[in-house]
C-alpha cells in the first residue's frame, strides 16, 4: 500500500524489495488515488482502502504500508498489517495544532494500533520511541534496499580540479554551508534538485562553478555518481540516507555527517564532518582531495559497506517478517 506514485523514492525501494520476494509471496500493489497529506485526501483514501480491504482480499492477506499513510490505521487489520515508517521529518516541519495533529494521527495512533512496525534505521527507531512512547519490541529495523543498477564502476580521482556531488537542495540537505565550505577550493560541483536565487547568489558570490539538475532519470543520476570524485551528504537530518550507499557502491569516496543514521549507515567507508561546521566540511574536502591513502581507505570500505544493503538480504528479510506474521495468527 503506497501513496500515488510520481517518481517518489520510496515507492522506488518497495519496488526493489517486491521484485526479489521469494516466489511464495503473490503480492498486489494498491496505490492511493489522491495525494496523501491533503486534509481532503484523508477521508477519501481511507475509505478506498477500507473498501479495498473488505471487497477485494483474503482472509490471510497481508497488508503492508510501504509509504507514508500511517492514518489508514482504522482501515486495515492489526494484526495483518506491516508499517513501515521512514522518518520523523514530518514532525520537525510543523508547529502547533498542525504538529500536534501529525504527532497523533501519523505517529502515535498507529504505533499504538498496529502489532507490527519496521523502520529503516536505528535512529528512527529512537526517534520514534522518543516521540510515541512505543513499545521497542514491535519496532523491527529493516534497512533500504540498494538498486543492482549501481555497482562499482572505477574512476581515476582528479586531483586538479574534482568534481562534487551534492544530492538534494530541501533545508535539512545543507546546500548554503557545502558552498561556502568550497571557498578557495578550485572544484566543480554538482547539484540535484531545484535551487532558488538565494543560492544561486551565494554560488556567484563564492565563485563556484557548477552544474544543475533537476529531473534526473535513475539512469541519469547512476552516471551522476559515476562522474563524480567526491559525493557530498552533508546533511543535518535524515531517516535513511541512501546516497551514501548508491556512492560507496560506485565506487565514489563520500563525505557525510557525523550524526545518526550516517554513521550507521556509512560504517566504516565515509569521511564523517560536522554539519554546521563550514570550516569541519572545508577541512574534510581538502583532507580526501589531497590524502589519497586515506581516500583510497574509504573507498574500499564503502565498497564492503555497500554489500549489506543488497536488494535479496533486505527482501529476505522482510519475507521473514511475514512467515512470522502468518504463524501468529
Amino acid at each position: 500500500i503506497s501513496r500515488s506514485t510520481d517518481g517518489f523514492s520510496i515507492e522506488k525501494v518497495f519496488d526493489l524489495v517486491r521484485q526479489r520476494l521469494s516466489k511464495e509471496v503473490t503480492y498486489v500493489n494498491w496505490i492511493a488515488p489522491s495525494k496523501y497529506d491533503l486534509p481532503q485526501s484523508l477521508f477519501k483514501n481511507y475509505f478506498f482502502f477500507w473498501y479495498k480491504r473488505i471487497f477485494f482480499s483474503k482472509k490471510n492477506d497481508i497488508f503492508h504500508i510501504t509509504g507514508v499513510l500511517h492514518y489508514l490505521f482504522l482501515a486495515l487489520p492489526k494484526y495483518r498489517t506491516v508499517l513501515t515508517i521512514h522518518d520523523c521529518v514530518k514532525v520537525h516541519q510543523q508547529k502547533g495544532f498542525k504538529k500536534w495533529f501529525t504527532i497523533l494521527v501519523w505517529f502515535k495512533l498507529p504505533t499504538f494500533f498496529f502489532k507490527y512496525i519496521t523502520v529503516v534505521s536505528e535512529q528512527t527507531k529512537n526517534e520514534l520511541i522518543a516521540l510515541t512512547k512505543c513499545d521497542p519490541q514491535k519496532i523491527k529495523v529493516i534497512y533500504n534496499p540498494l538498486d543492482p543498477n549501481i555497482f562499482f564502476v572505477p574512476k581515476d580521482f582528479n586531483t586538479f580540479c574534482p568534481s562534487i556531488l551534492h544530492i538534494g537542495t530541501n533545508k535539512n540537505k545543507n546546500l548554503d554551508r557545502l558552498i561556502m565550505s568550497l571557498d578557495g577550493l578550485k572544484c566543480e560541483l554538482i547539484v540535484v534538485g531545484k535551487i532558488d536565487e538565494g543560492v544561486i547568489k551565494l554560488l556567484n558570490s563564492y565563485k563556484i562553478n557548477y552544474k544543475q539538475f533537476q529531473k534526473c532519470t535513475d539512469e541519469e543520476i547512476r552516471q551522476l555518481y559515476r562522474d563524480a570524485d567526491i559525493v557530498s551528504f552533508v546533511t543535518t537530518y535524515e531517516g535513511f540516507g541512501m546516497p551514501i550507499i548508491e556512492a560507496q557502491a560506485t565506487g565514489r569516496v563520500v563525505l557525510t555527517s557525523d550524526i545518526e543514521p550516517h554513521k550507521e549507515v556509512g560504517g566504516e567507508g565515509a569521511y564523517y564532518v560536522n554539519p554546521y561546521s563550514v570550516k569541519d566540511i572545508n577541512i574534510g574536502l581538502k583532507e580526501l582531495i589531497l590524502n589519497r591513502e586515506k581516500r583510497e581507505k574509504f573507498i574500499d570500505n564503502g565498497k564492503i559497506n555497500a554489500q549489506r544493503y543488497f536488494c535479496e538480504t533486505i527482501a529476505n528479510d522482510y519475507f521473514e517478517l511475514y512467515k512470522r506474521i502468518l504463524a501468529e495468527l
